[in-house]
């Protein structure tokens, strides 16, 4: 099935890089191999079940769930700071804010307007709630 680059002299490829056999490939391009046992089908769903209810398990664990309103004042994560080179320079602030949530979009997506008026559409990973004195 795979071949190593010595068995090809086309390749132009130095070192031993396994390549998948022509023959191989011609065959699953029109469909001729023979198809798995219905057994194995099962298994592998069921695992890949499995394998997915572990990884959701996992990622859920480290979600802190945020939710905000209209009015809520946020801080929102610098992105670009003028011309810098980097996302941010070095010892600038991390978040700009306060900024009240003007809008609530779905799937985590937020309008917020600056002291200006202007609007920007923001995703929730961008944003943290503004600390109120009493929270301090």
């Amino acid at each position: 099935m795979l071949r190593s680059e010595d068995d090809s002299s086309a390749s132009g490829f130095a070192g031993d890089l396994p390549q998948l056999d022509p023959e191989i490939a011609d065959q699953s391009i029109q469909g001729d191999l023979p198809e798995a046992d219905h057994d194995d089908l099962e298994e592998y769903k069921a695992y890949s079940a499995l394998s997915q209810q572990r990884d959701r398990v996992r990622y859920n664990s480290g979600v802190i769930p945020r939710e905000f309103k209209v009015g809520d004042l946020i801080l929102k994560r610098v992105l670009f700071r003028g011309n810098a080179r980097t996302s941010r320079d070095t010892f600038s602030e991390e978040f700009d804010g306060p900024f009240p949530v003007t809008r609530v979009y779905g799937y985590g997506a937020y309008q917020i307007r600056d002291q200006f008026g202007n609007h920007d559409t923001v995703h929730i990973d961008n944003l943290q709630p503004y600390p109120n004195r009493e929270q301090r």
